[in-house]
């Protein structure tokens, strides 16, 4: 399985403290506290490009930790952030991951396209492959 800060598999964070949990070994906590310096370092760059009206964009898993992170939490709250939620079987793969793109200064909202199949894809017919 390939390393993702964000991922909720681990348990590494959680709802209560998504900068990550207590009690984590040094090895884990130093992997926790640099993807919370990139996550900052990420909303800063959006934020700066917001100010300068420059088109930006990010991509997350939906449910990822990342948006519960004071600096996203904070960008999702503004009125000028457009919020779209996508599932990749809409665009023709074989697996949903829904996926939630923040964006500014540019309009995604046209990437609104959720299936609402569990098992069988809405848009396919096909099943969805499960990782």
């Amino acid at each position: 399985m390939a390393f993702d800060p964000w991922s909720q598999t681990y348990g590494w964070r959680s709802r209560q403290y998504p900068g990550g949990v207590l009690g984590l070994s040094d090895r884990v906590l130093s992997n926790v506290q640099e993807a919370n310096e990139l996550c900052s370092i990420s909303a800063g760059f959006f934020r700066l490009a917001r100010s300068m009206m420059i088109p930006v964009a990010i991509e997350n898993p939906h449910c990822s930790r990342l948006w519960s992170m004071p600096a996203w939490s904070q960008i999702l709250r503004r009125s000028d952030i457009d919020i779209a939620v996508l599932d990749y079987c809409a665009c023709g793969m074989l697996w949903r991951k829904r996926t939630r793109f923040v964006s500014a200064n540019v309009v995604l909202s046209h990437l609104v396209f959720q299936c609402h199949g569990t098992e069988v894809c809405d848009f396919t017919g096909k099943p969805h492959i499960c990782f």
